[in-house]
Parts: C-alpha cells; sequence; structure tokens
C-alpha cells in the first residue's frame, strides 16, 4: 500500500513538471510580436500598371513611386532589352521625384502589348511596373529616301499602312519629268503596296535634288514625303 502511493505521488510529480514547462514554452511564444529581432517579416512590394494608350513609336513614361522615401538600388529586372530605367544600381532613388522608363518599338509587330520592370532596394523591399500600350505605327514609305544615279531611271518604293483596310494613294506631288505607277499591292488587308517612280531624263539638264509627296486615303497619315536626289553623267 505504501508502495503505490509512491508510485502515484512520483506521477503526480511528472504531470506537475510537465505543465509547468508547457507554461513556460508558451509564455514565451506569447511575448514574441510582430517585428521583433530575429522574426523573418516579408518585405513590401509596390506595384503599379501604367496603361499609355496607343503609341506610334518610341515613347516615354515619368513615374514617381510616392513619398518621402530614400533608398539605395541593388537591382533593377526588366522583361526586354528594349525597355531603359532612368536609374541604376547603387544609386539613391527619392520617391518624391519622376524618373523615366523608355520603350523602344524598333522591330516590334503592331497591337496591344506591355513592358514590365522591376526595382529592389536593399532594404528587400521593391518596386514593380507593367507598361500596357497598343503600338500602332503611322503609314511609312521605305526606303525613306530615294537617289537616282547617273544609270538609274526609276525606282521601287515600298509603302505600309499597319492595320489599315485597303489604303490607296491617289496622287504623286511631283515635277512633271518625275512619274509614278503602283505596281503591286499585298492581298492579305492590302496593308503594302508597291509604287514605281521613273524619271524622265531627257527633260533634266543637271543633277536635281527635291521632295516628292505621296497623297494617301490613310486617316492617320494623308501625305508621305520623300526626298530624292538624281546625279547627272
Amino acid at each position: 500500500m505504501q508502495f503505490a502511493c509512491r508510485s502515484s505521488t512520483r506521477r503526480f510529480g511528472l504531470l506537475v513538471g510537465l505543465l509547468l514547462i508547457l507554461a513556460v514554452i508558451a509564455g514565451c511564444t506569447a511575448a514574441v510580436s510582430p517585428g521583433t529581432p530575429g522574426e523573418q517579416s516579408p518585405a513590401e512590394e509596390v506595384s503599379a500598371v501604367f496603361d499609355l494608350g496607343v503609341v506610334t513609336e518610341n515613347v516615354s513614361k515619368e513615374i514617381i513611386i510616392g513619398g518621402q522615401s530614400l533608398k539605395t538600388i541593388e537591382d533593377i529586372s526588366k522583361s526586354c532589352g528594349c525597355t531603359s530605367v532612368g536609374v541604376g544600381k547603387g544609386e539613391v532613388l527619392d520617391f518624391s521625384l519622376p524618373f523615366v522608363v523608355r520603350i523602344d518599338m524598333t522591330g516590334k509587330a503592331p497591337g496591344p502589348q506591355s513592358q514590365s520592370f522591376r526595382v529592389v532596394f536593399t532594404d528587400g523591399t521593391t518596386y514593380s511596373a507593367r507598361l500596357t500600350f497598343d503600338y500602332w505605327p503611322l503609314p511609312r514609305a521605305e526606303p525613306l529616301y530615294l537617289v537616282f544615279r547617273s544609270d538609274e531611271s526609276e525606282k521601287e518604293v515600298r509603302f505600309v499602312f499597319p492595320r489599315e483596310k485597303n489604303p490607296a494613294i491617289v496622287a504623286v506631288d511631283s515635277p512633271s519629268h518625275v512619274s509614278w505607277e503602283v505596281v503591286s499591292a499585298r492581298e492579305s488587308g492590302k496593308e503594302e503596296m508597291m509604287v514605281r517612280i521613273r524619271v524622265n531624263r531627257a527633260a533634266l539638264g543637271k543633277a536635281e535634288e527635291g521632295v516628292i509627296t505621296i497623297r494617301t486615303t490613310s486617316p492617320r497619315r494623308d501625305d508621305i514625303k520623300i526626298p530624292y536626289l538624281i546625279l547627272m553623267n
């Protein structure tokens, strides 16, 4: 009977000790509050979207993050090499001042698209932005400048009318010794056409430099000017 009492007392003591240990652990856990040194809090990330609308050429956008912060830039990433951000690694960025982001449209296909960038600061916070736009380049001529060498009397010029249905060339303003004709048109929407420009050298007595103006039905660009140079022997 005495042995049973001792065994019961020992079990009771172990139970009390275990409860005390659990109480201490719970107290320590409760003492740790958000932001306590040693606790990993998620880094702040600010993001934004800017709609640039319809753009016809290279575009720039001034961006202000906002606020009174001064932070050092650790890294910058971009979705495309065509996008340049007007700040660099190691620079201190003042959130109250604008920086310029530029997008180069060279080689881009017409239509809706976007570019983005992300700035990481040395304190772990980040700022990211996405710039959306609808690229709709103006009608253009290729080449932009015509040179008729002494043995040349005609040149072909390619006209491109992006995203326009059935454009037409209605007139060419040029000297009487320069004539023109449409020699081909692309069938898929007829966004492109080829024009042959001819020079009547018999009507020329010397070299000539001037401008040919192409009149079109385009609502976005009703004339396209092409400088030219005619060389003589």
